[in-house]
């Protein structure tokens, strides 16, 4: 597969070369003796040996230069090769041998050449890490820029396999010396990425950060070419010609940054004008349009890229700085944003919080309001001291208004009186409540009915018309315990609806079983019944509402339940109605603890 691929690339070198193989047919065997070697060193020089014996100077002295570059030492060898003496009067060989004798001097030592690539090695590490610590991709362009230079330097040194063991992997097994053909172009490439985040273009020249952006895309399939037919010299002198244009463009972007008072472009200006002067030198030198001089032989691009590299330091040091500032200054400015919105969110809440408790306050009013309503509806307790003198009246709203009411009206010789539980509990339960106790009201005063049982029947048939007006189908009515007692003969008739009559007698509680239909809508009415009781003296009645059996708490956070509240109320029967009336309260608080209250509570109590 490798003799095949190397093939292929001979076949392409070859034929941009326009080489005659017909013309050519006596030195076959030298040329197939080129493309079999492995090895860059000996590739590069057995084909300076070929074109030499062809007769083509310039390509012999193109490989030559390309095998010295690859690490060729060997002086005495290509002194005494004969294929070679076609080149041997020419001025460039004199080039080449001060070459190999500059390399052999000034570079053979290994601990000079590793401290330098040790130098481009800490480099690289330094700004890899700062790329990670700051998450500025400027970091990672540079150090990738350095890592590539780094490579190349490697490639351009004869003791190239001695350091690329183990460092440059990537390219060690290619063992092909073309690190000054494809190298600069991932350098270049790197640069104007670095360039690019860097003078931050996109912010401060849009304009040249699309013409950069174009120049990177140029750039792609230069490198890609350069690597495919590195062999060719016409793509190495488009390559180089791409290079140096680059390197002035890149130049020029800095230059106009400069002039918009961008701080940190000033190192880069200056270190762009060490790298330029260099590498256009030894371009011009490859494409044999500069002169070969000591400046040359002593690669001038290297000189300009370690002051470069300084300069260039400088100038990520004042990024740093720069980025620390703008960090800084950019949290103060969000927190002095979120000073304000604090301000702002605060200030808005307590307008808020004003328009909300003067709308509550205007609720409260008008709730409390409607409670004075409410109380007007309630017989006060004077009036039923007057006629059960013996009695309690235990009411807790829910709210500061309820859909409990107790009720009393006197006519004639009876004595009617009430614990009703209108739907729901608050406002709601207060407006069924005023409906449900003028409902009573008329029955009895504009009726004159006085039998519990019918009573009952017309409050219902008075509530239903009352609804029955509005478009809404209203389900609302109310749960009651109704007792008449006739002052002179004492008898009790009592009417319910789901509520119940107790009472004491004999040291025994009894209970009236009310109707299981309320007074509202339902499907089937049926005539309330009413119940007579003769009591005897001491007899206590209990008329109430299911709040404060129903209401959460206890150890359990359960219902307190009737069964307790039966026990309850026969275990105090022997008290004063004041006195079981305190007891009822302490309990209900007792066993409601922390928990609301969760429905209107009443209890009626009557000692006859």
């Amino acid at each position: 597969m490798r003799q095949t691929i190397k093939y292929l690339f001979l076949g392409i070198a070859l034929s941009f070369s326009h080489l005659d193989l017909a013309a050519q047919q006596d030195n076959v065997d030298s040329l197939k003796r080129v493309f079999k070697t492995t090895n860059a060193i000996d590739y590069f020089y057995n084909a300076s040996c070929y074109w030499s014996v062809a007769g083509n100077k310039q390509k012999a002295f193109h490989y030559l230069q390309s095998a010295v570059d690859s690490g060729f030492i060997d002086l005495d060898k290509m002194q005494r090769d004969p294929k070679l003496d076609i080149l041997k009067n020419d001025t460039q060989w004199t080039a080449v041998q001060h070459r190999i004798i500059t390399w052999l001097d000034a570079r053979q030592p290994p601990y000079l050449w590793g401290a330098y690539l040790g130098v481009l090695f800490i480099l690289f590490f330094y700004n890899l890490f700062l790329f990670f610590s700051l998450r500025e991709r400027q970091f990672l362009f540079y150090s990738l820029f350095v890592y590539v230079y780094a490579g190349l330097e490697a490639s351009r040194t004869p003791l190239f396999d001695y350091y690329v063991s183990g460092i440059f992997f990537w390219i060690s097994y290619i063992k092909i010396g073309f690190g000054i053909i494809f190298f600069p172009n991932l350098l270049i490439l790197f640069y104007l990425l670095f360039t690019q985040s860097f003078l931050n273009l996109e912010k401060f020249s849009p304009v040249i950060y699309k013409w950069l952006k174009w120049t990177i895309a140029f750039f792609i399939p230069v490198t890609i070419a350069t690597f495919l037919f590195h062999f060719n010299s016409i793509f190495q002198s488009i390559d180089y010609l791409a290079v140096i244009s680059a390197l002035i463009f890149i130049f020029v972007i800095a230059i106009r940054i400069w002039r918009k008072r961008l701080k940190e472009a000033r190192f880069f200006v200056l270190g762009n004008v060490f790298l330029i002067s260099g590498s256009l030198w030894t371009m011009l030198h490859i494409l044999k349009i500069a002169p070969t001089n000591m400046i040359s032989v002593f690669n001038s691009d290297n000189i300009g890229i370690v002051i470069f590299m300084m300069l260039l330091s400088f100038a990520l040091g004042d990024k740093m700085n720069i980025l620390k500032k703008e960090k800084i200054n950019a949290q103060a400015e969000a927190l002095e944003v979120l000073e304000e919105k604090v301000e702002e969110r605060t200030l808005e809440i307590v307008q808020q919080k004003a328009l909300v408790e003067e709308k509550n306050k205007d609720i409260l009013d008008s709730i409390n309001y409607a409670k004075r309503l409410q109380d007007a509806i309630l017989p006060p307790l004077s009036l039923i001291r007057e006629f059960f003198p013996e009695s309690f009246v235990l009411y807790k709203p829910k709210d500061i208004v309820a859909g409990d009411f107790y009720w009393m009206e006197h006519t004639g010789d009876s004595v009617l009186i009430a614990a009703a539980d209108c739907t729901g509990h608050g406002v709601p339960g207060a407006l069924v409540s005023v409906v449900c106790s003028n409902a009573l009201n008329r029955t009895v005063k504009e009726f004159h009915i006085t039998e519990p049982g019918k009573i009952l029947d017309k409050v219902r048939e008075l509530v239903l018309e009352t609804f029955e007006k509005s478009d809404s189908n209203v389900q609302d009515g109310m749960d009651i315990s109704l007792c008449c007692i006739n002052t002179k003969t004492k008898e009790i008739r009592w009417s319910g609806a789901h509520n119940p009559l107790w009472y004491i007698q004999s040291g025994e509680i009894h209970e009236l079983s009310p109707d299981k239909q309320p007074i509202g809508k339902i499907d089937k009415p049926q005539p309330f019944s009413t119940h007579t009781l003769d009591p005897q003296k001491g007899d206590i009645l209990y008329l109430f509402t299911d709040g404060y059996a129903d209401q959460f708490g206890g150890p359990k956070g359960k219902k307190f339940r009737y069964k307790r509240l039966n026990e309850m109320l026969l275990a105090n029967a022997g008290m004063l109605m004041d006195e079981q009336k305190y007891i009822l309260e302490t309990t209900l608080s007792e066993w409601k603890g922390s928990l609301d209250q969760v429905d209107d509570v009443l209890i009626i109590g009557i000692r006859v």
